[in-house]
């Protein structure tokens, strides 16, 4: 997967100027994807996903992790917080993500787990 945040890694590599300092960039350089001398099967990164500034979900390769906070009003309505919640999904199977699966992988959800806690961000408001 590549975006727009990767643009400046990348043409920082190309012409060999340095990146900003004191700055934590989000993208990476993609040069050697664009000319070919990346592996055809790289390693999946994981990408976190946020609301306001807190982490709420990870993903990695096909999989999911979700931490739904009690004070979360997102898909709620106002005043009636959502319950807290803890989901697993597995995107390859449930692009929807409507099977919570937590329950049936618990190795995947302590894997991912790891990486919601190693956000670097805030994980409550």
């Amino acid at each position: 997967m590549m975006s727009n945040l990767d643009v400046l890694p990348t043409l920082a590599n190309w012409t060999g100027a340095p990146l900003p300092k004191g700055r934590t960039l989000d993208g990476q350089s993609i040069a050697d994807v664009l000319t070919g001398k990346a592996p055809k099967h790289p390693e999946h990164k994981p990408i976190y996903y946020y609301n306001n500034s807190v982490c709420e979900a990870v993903r990695l390769g096909d999989w999911k992790y979700r931490e739904v906070k009690a004070n979360n009003n997102v898909g709620g309505v106002a005043g009636s917080p959502l319950p807290a919640k803890t989901e697993l999904f597995n995107l390859a199977y449930d692009p929807s993500e409507r099977t919570n699966v937590i329950k049936e992988y618990p190795e995947m959800a302590q894997k991912l787990k790891a990486l919601f806690d190693q956000y670097p961000g805030m994980k409550e408001n």
